[in-house]
């Protein structure tokens, strides 16, 4: 028993001794100086720098057959449910995350990736 509280308080000392350590580090560290804005428009960023969070696409889809169709996103949610039908023009828009890379299209029990990179995308679906 007494190794057992003599064990607990030399932790307990080691422990506090730890803090003591972090904070005189964190003290004399150097700052940064922020800019402050009050308005997104005063803020200085790169002119590469997109501030938007979503993307459009425009999805083509040519079938020879009539199906129905899933489009599920990159986390694996169902974005659009679609009859897709024959020897028509089926244009399908979407707006997915501006981090999202790929979709998923399912039609007729196959699935076909699809890249998110390019805001227009044709594809032949059989």
């Amino acid at each position: 028993m007494l190794k057992n509280i003599t064990l607990i308080l030399f932790s307990a000392i080691a422990i506090v001794s730890c803090k003591k350590d972090l904070v005189e580090r964190y003290e004399k560290s150097p700052r940064v100086q922020l800019n402050k804005a009050s308005k997104t428009s005063e803020l200085k960023t790169n002119e590469s720098f997109g501030w938007s969070t979503s993307k459009t696409i425009i999805l083509n889809l040519q079938t020879e057959e009539t199906s129905p169709t899933l489009i599920i996103g990159s986390n694996g949610e169902v974005l659009v449910k679609a009859l897709l039908f024959a020897n028509s023009k089926n244009e399908i828009t979407l707006t997915v995350s501006s981090n999202s890379e790929q979709i998923k299209v399912l039609f007729n029990g196959k699935e076909f990736p699809i890249s998110t990179s390019s805001n227009e995308i044709s594809l032949k679906l059989s």
